[in-house]
């Protein structure tokens, strides 16, 4: 499962998290969704989250970024 954050301009963390498989946009919505896309699988999708946006927010998908570090 794929982890979204709800970010405002020039932040670098989320102000809010969510966990789904997709993100659609929709009408000037986003919407996080669980479960396979319709155009692959015929199983329903359920929303987790619809997400109007204000200006300066986006939101998008949060990547396990750790590095790692050398030790002196």
């Amino acid at each position: 499962m794929a982890k979204f954050g709800r970010f405002e301009f020039g932040k670098d963390e989320p102000v809010e998290t969510y966990e789904g498989d997709s993100m659609a946009v929709q009408g000037g919505y986003v919407k996080i969704l669980r479960g396979a896309p319709k155009k692959l699988f015929d199983l329903p999708e359920e929303p987790i989250a619809v997400i109007h946006l204000a200006q300066g927010q986006s939101v998008r998908e949060i990547k396990d970024t750790q590095k790692s570090r050398a030790r002196m």
